[in-house]
């Protein structure tokens, strides 16, 4: 447990791992689109507390990075799929005049099948990352999300008080 820092920015850094959460529940109700505004979230609690707080300005980093990171591999991986998609069932229905396209109905099932898990469980897995992150900084553990607060550290090992 990290002593040194206190309750009230405990919450704020918290507070910028759990609107994830919003961004993701607002990215499904609206196609995405509001999930760009909402990923911003995080950058409002940087900008508001990066003169007064290293730790929350390092978790709002952390936050923000984890989820417009998450939005770009989200939208490339849909457009790669979606692409895939349409490719292995329009191959399929102009394969299936001669029969041989009977034979990649299962292969185009199983392409859909993988985007369909992939629109549903990629969003919920970063959700589940930023609010385990949540807790734990909450609790006033030392903790930051694997690569990117490695990444962030690297730049400024100051932010993140031992």
């Amino acid at each position: 447990m990290n002593r040194s820092v206190a309750a009230y920015e405990r919450n704020w850094a918290a507070l910028a791992h759990a609107s994830a959460l919003l961004t993701v529940l607002v990215g499904f109700l609206t196609g995405g689109v509001g999930s760009i505004i909402l990923a911003l979230i995080p950058v409002a609690i940087y900008v508001a507390f990066r003169s007064k707080s290293r730790y929350v300005a390092f978790h709002a980093l952390q936050a923000v990075t984890l989820q417009l990171a998450g939005l770009i591999i989200y939208a490339t991986g849909l457009i790669i799929l979606i692409i895939g998609t349409v490719i292995a069932w329009a191959v399929t229905g102009l394969l299936a005049v001669i029969l041989v396209g009977v034979l990649l109905i299962p292969v185009a099932v199983l392409v859909t099948l993988v985007l369909v898990l992939f629109a549903l469980l990629f969003p919920l897995s970063l959700l589940g990352y930023a609010l385990h992150a949540a807790v734990e900084t909450g609790r006033g553990e030392d903790t930051h999300y694997r690569w990117i607060g490695e990444w962030l550290l690297e730049m400024e090992p100051s932010w993140f008080p031992r």
